[in-house]
């Protein structure tokens, strides 16, 4: 019999496989004690790790040696729970162990053939969506690596459905909040910056409805075509919400297709203290929204709900003559149809188990979690002399700056600055700065169901502590 040259064992697989496990689960109890940043330099990671093509097998505990001392240990962990920067991404345990199951089994969820039970439980829990942002019953959509293919799929989409063949006459609008990924994806679709209007956000850092109709105005009487609306649910700088319906009726008074990129705050429609402000999300044509994020499955899993899902099989079905035995009927469901992935993981297993696992309650608790943590951020400040807040705590997301009496703004851009540096090199919070009404400030997203209200009131002692250092040795 002939001996498969990329086989273990059984007993080796085990062995690997408890090892593997039992690492995963001391790294999640130990991780509040490691250092949330961990780095290295290009030259420090290529002597570490540059090596020749190995042409002979080791044994893999040697590998996964290698693995943990030259890689693991130079990584920063977006599932710490003093991670603090861009949106974090806090995993649970649940979500790995079904990553696990889902490329054990080494399933291809694109045609129901070939996974009918993986399709299955990607239409139920693509409709659990559906139900919780109140989308109707003609709504669907699939999942994907993550918001970036979500926002490129959607603008797509719209191209087609509203635009046909006046590519070139098309124009986009969305605030100056928005994320970049919504320009790149336009990009890649071949419209040019002279196409895409990106409008002021207002003091509340929700796009400006006056200045939207305005520019949709001035491009209709220039024989322009516009087609094209994105609206935040949860913008990237400030969490900031824009105002669903007004949108909507601006979308249908001028026939343009709303998308909502809620990567971030889609979430909040299970904390009833903010759910209000997405009461109409289920109208708009598309939302994007992240499993990765604040639903808090590991990476990488995006989703799209689109309004009418016919559209998007439409949108993208094609049938080559060697897919044409996968044809489906009735309910069955080919997802490389509706989407640019004709490979496709089974990403939803990890939502579906955690869901079932945990229930959406819990879910419901631990975003309310990531919102009293912000709130609270937010108390903390406005009670340090010396500090102040940017912009407050719209969902998970404060932004707040150290103003020393007696400096320049350019000084006090630069101490902010400082700040991140030195709170991210200490290794205890990784807290990033962005730019806000031409100001340098800290940006705080609390999200980790695990971070505790001790943790945040050590992390602002630290940081006042850091900002005192620096403004005295400036003087010294």
């Amino acid at each position: 019999m002939e001996q498969n040259p990329l086989q273990l064992d059984k007993r080796e697989m085990r062995k690997l496989g408890y090892q593997i496990i039992d690492q995963l689960v001391e790294h999640y109890s130990q991780l509040p004690n490691k250092s949330v940043f961990n780095s290295s330099s290009p030259e420090q990671l290529q002597l570490l790790l540059e090596e020749s093509i190995p042409y002979e097998g080791s044994n893999y505990e040697i590998v996964l040696d290698q693995l943990n001392k030259n890689v693991l240990n130079h990584i920063t962990f977006s599932s710490h729970p003093r991670f603090f920067a861009f949106v974090p991404s806090p995993s649970n345990f649940i979500g790995v162990v079904a990553d696990l199951l889902a490329k054990g089994y080494n399933i291809f969820n694109g045609a129901w053939h070939e996974s009918a039970g993986a399709a299955q439980i990607e239409k139920i829990t693509i409709d659990w969506f559906r139900q919780i942002f109140g989308m109707p019953i003609t709504a669907g959509g699939l999942f994907l690596s993550g918001g970036s293919m979500a926002n490129l799929t959607a603008s797509f989409l719209a191209k087609e459905i509203k635009l046909s063949n006046e590519e070139k006459h098309g124009t986009i609008y969305y605030s100056d909040q928005t994320h970049s990924s919504v320009f790149r994806a336009l990009r890649m679709l071949g419209f040019q910056e002279r196409q895409i209007r990106i409008i002021r956000s207002d003091h509340q850092f929700e796009i400006n409805l006056e200045h939207l109709v305005q520019m949709i105005e001035k491009d209709k009487k220039d024989g322009m075509k516009p087609f094209l609306i994105v609206g935040n649910v949860g913008s990237t700088n400030t969490g900031s919400i824009d105002p669903i319906c007004d949108l909507l009726q601006i979308s249908k008074y001028y026939d343009l297709w709303l998308h909502v990129d809620g990567a971030i705050g889609a979430a909040t429609i299970l904390d009833d203290r903010i759910k209000h402000r997405l009461k109409s999300i289920g109208q708009v044509d598309s939302i994007t929204f992240d499993p990765h994020k604040w639903w808090f499955q590991p990476y990488g899993i995006g989703g799209l709900l689109v309004k009418n899902i016919t559209q998007l099989e439409k949108t993208f079905q094609l049938l080559p003559e060697y897919l044409d035995d996968s044809k489906t009927k009735g309910r069955e469901i080919n997802f490389y149809n509706y989407g640019p992935e004709l490979s496709r993981p089974f990403r939803a297993l990890k939502v579906w188990f955690s869901f079932q696992v945990f229930g959406l309650n819990a879910f419901k608790e631990a975003v309310q979690h990531g919102v009293n943590m912000a709130r609270y951020c937010q108390q903390i400040v406005d009670n340090m002399p010396q500090w102040e807040i940017v912009s407050p705590a719209y969902t998970c997301i404060i932004n707040f700056r150290y103003v020393p009496q007696g400096m320049t703004e350019a000084a006090i851009n630069h101490i902010n600055k400082q700040i991140s540096q030195r709170i991210i090199e200490s290794g205890w919070a990784m807290i990033r700065t962005t730019t806000l009404k031409c100001q340098r400030v800290l940006r705080l997203c609390p999200i980790n169901p695990r971070v505790t209200r001790e943790e945040i009131e050590l992390t602002f002692h630290k940081l006042d502590k850091i900002a005192k250092d620096i403004c005295k040795s400036n003087i010294d």
